[in-house]
């Protein structure tokens, strides 16, 4: 368009020209001057507006070259960079083609349908089958060859979630049966969309049987241990005659586990009633046994003694205990035994008599304390607790530091503490696992300030609701902490 501009301002002003310079003798000379600077002056417009439009021209050219320069040096960098993530994945998919090829897991890879697209080499080593007697045996589909379990079931489950599952279970080989881990997986395509699932099954014959075998020798170590507490539980008094020799009363049984190491006592002698609540040395099965050997030495000697003496039964109870253990005090030694409270009911007399080797064992009266607790506190052998309405009070019966089994102080007797009991005391006795235990809000130890408190609470209560209000304290206290010991309370109403 420019250049036709050009050649017609040119066709325009070269007649002009060519007139003046024929009659330059005839005219004006000032006139010819004037059409031969306008022609010039045209000329060189027209010049300058060409030479214009030509760099205008070059300039779209070389910024347009510039452009396709950058756009190539951009894809030659995007192919670089293909090259090098194909040559990572290529990498890549030849160690896991290796991985694959090596591995002792069966390793499948399906399409979305369950098709068979491809199947590793330990597959035939692990099943016995061929791959392709394998293929061909099952019409090429694994959904269709898993009749031992609804394959279908994961497939759709992984097309839901586009999430990986697993499962167990016992299969048929060639050789009989087998137990597999499977682990299924889904693969996607560059949209998201799932078109391949890769399974990976691994033989836990071996890891099963063991686990089975594991399981019954459990199994037969749990109906031994059942066995055990079923005998635990017949030396015990029995129920009828505890409600024939006490008023009221109530247990607290919690034990760590199936067979404990705690157990209380009731036996009727010479017109007295004896009550006795013991933790041995240990839990479970030790404690257990612990316990058996506390109850029959107890009730043996409690039978010969000639005097129902709480301290001189925990006399006796130690010599035979020191004496069946065979314990002889050397360093390095086990030294089993057991904490043991014991008291001597006298209803008739209205006397208690009590003496303990590392043992809690309390009294609560529903009134004030009379002149001779309040010198047996002075003496330090007992301490009192008062509620903040002083309108009942609660004792704690010291006992020796000192248990049933051998100790440094294994030569020191026992002593007793001897009271004249109300109508309406009660009597709680309890092993050191309730106050040990955690739990609470900063799961911290329960401690025996707290186990006083709650005696003091419970005691207007009826005994047998008492029961049920310690059973669910602990239970709430303990909440989700590992149980640390048996728990045994054993309440008497007087």
């Amino acid at each position: 368009m420019l250049k036709k501009a050009v050649t017609y301002i040119m066709l325009l002003v070269l007649p002009h020209f060519c007139t003046a310079q024929t009659d330059y003798d005839t005219k004006n000379r000032n006139n010819a001057v004037n059409c031969f600077t306008v022609t010039l002056c045209a000329l060189t417009t027209a010049a300058t507006i060409l030479a214009a439009y030509m760099y205008r021209k070059q300039y779209k050219s070389n910024k347009l070259l510039r452009l396709q320069t950058k756009l190539l040096e951009r894809k030659s960098r995007q192919l670089s960079k293909q090259k090098n993530e194909l040559e990572k994945n290529y990498h890549s998919l030849e160690q896991l083609s290796l991985v694959a090829r090596r591995t002792n897991n069966s390793i499948f890879i399906t399409d979305i349908d369950g098709n068979i697209l491809w199947i590793n080499e330990a597959f035939v080593k692990n099943s016995g089958y061929k791959i392709d007697e394998y293929i061909n045996l099952y019409t090429n589909n694994v959904i269709k060859g898993a009749s031992y379990i609804n394959l279908q079931e994961y497939y759709d489950k992984i097309k839901e979630t586009k999430q990986s599952v697993s499962y167990m279970v016992k299969v048929p080989t060639k050789k009989g049966y087998s137990w597999i881990q499977a682990a299924l997986s889904p693969a996607f395509d560059d949209n998201g969309n799932i078109n391949k699932i890769i399974s990976v099954y691994s033989d836990i014959t071996e890891l099963k049987e063991a686990q089975n075998k594991i399981e019954s020798q459990n199994s037969e170590i749990q109906q031994s241990i059942d066995y055990a507490k079923k005998i635990q539980d017949a030396i015990k008094p029995m129920k009828i005659f505890v409600d024939t020799v006490l008023n009221g009363y109530f247990f607290v049984n919690m034990p760590k586990n199936t067979v404990s190491g705690d157990f209380y006592w009731v036996d009727y002698r010479k017109g007295c009633t004896l009550i006795a609540l013991a933790d041995c040395t240990g839990h479970g099965i030790p404690g257990g046994f612990m316990s058996m050997l506390g109850q029959v030495t107890l009730s043996d000697v409690i039978a010969k003694s000639d005097r129902l003496s709480p301290a001189a039964i925990l006399n006796e109870m130690r010599i035979r205990t020191i004496k069946l253990l065979h314990q002889r005090g050397k360093i390095g030694e086990p030294q089993d035994g057991m904490d043991l409270s014991l008291c001597v009911i006298n209803y008739s007399e209205k006397t208690l008599s009590f003496s303990g080797a590392f043992s809690f064992t309390y009294l609560v009266r529903k009134d004030l304390p009379d002149e001779e607790i309040i010198r047996l506190a002075k003496e330090g052998r007992v301490k009192l607790n008062f509620p903040t309405d002083k309108k009942s009070f609660l004792m704690y019966f010291k006992p020796d530091r000192m248990p049933i089994g051998i100790h440094t102080k294994d030569n020191i007797p026992f002593s007793q503490i001897d009271i004249k009991f109300q109508k309406g005391d009660t009597i709680y006795m309890t092993s050191d696992g309730f106050a040990d235990q955690f739990g609470g809000e900063n799961r911290k130890k329960l401690h025996t300030v707290a186990v006083e408190r709650m005696f003091l609470k419970i005691n207007s209560l009826p005994i047998t609701e008492q029961k049920r209000e310690l059973e669910t304290f602990i239970t709430d206290w303990k909440g989700d902490n590992d149980q640390v010991d048996d728990i045994l309370i054993f309440g008497v109403e007087l």
